[in-house]
Order: C-alpha cells, then structure tokens, then sequence
C-alpha cells in the first residue's frame, strides 16, 4: 500500500484527526482522531508499516501507529522543549 497522510484541527478543546490515504485508490484508507487541537508533524517508516505522529502544543505527545492494524503505541510522555 503507497500511503499518503494529511490531519486537521486547529480550535481549541478539538480533536485533530490524522487522514491516511491509499494512493492508487484515491481514498480514504482510516481515520485516527489521536491528538488534541493540531497535529504537527508526521513521517512513516520506510517500509510504510508505522505512521510517527507529533501533537501540537497542546498535546505534545508523539505516537507510534501501526498502519494496517490502525492501532497506535501507547502514548509518550509529552515533549518537553528546551531553552
């Protein structure tokens, strides 16, 4: 499967949803409502078996999700920035 991912949610108290496509299909493969608010950023593994989705400012949390299983890892402490 050639996976393509796009999120949403940006308003306060909203979940922010995490869409993944199947390309040659050109539809919608899941939904995964994982985070608060906004999601910032996302990466797959090489072998398109995980999705790594980073929670915005809010959330701070960054999760592991298995793609075919549509489960995802249980969730990591929230990222701390520093300086």
């Amino acid at each position: 499967m050639h996976s393509l991912g796009s999120s949403t949610g940006f308003f306060v108290l909203y979940q922010a949803d995490i869409i993944l496509w199947d390309y040659h299909l050109r539809d919608i493969y899941c939904k995964l409502t994982l985070h608060r608010n906004n999601v910032e950023a996302l990466a797959f593994s090489p072998s398109d078996t995980y999705l790594v989705s980073l929670g915005g400012q809010d959330d701070g949390r960054l999760l592991s999700t298995a793609i075919r299983s549509k489960s995802h890892s249980k969730t990591s402490p929230k990222v701390v920035e520093s300086g």
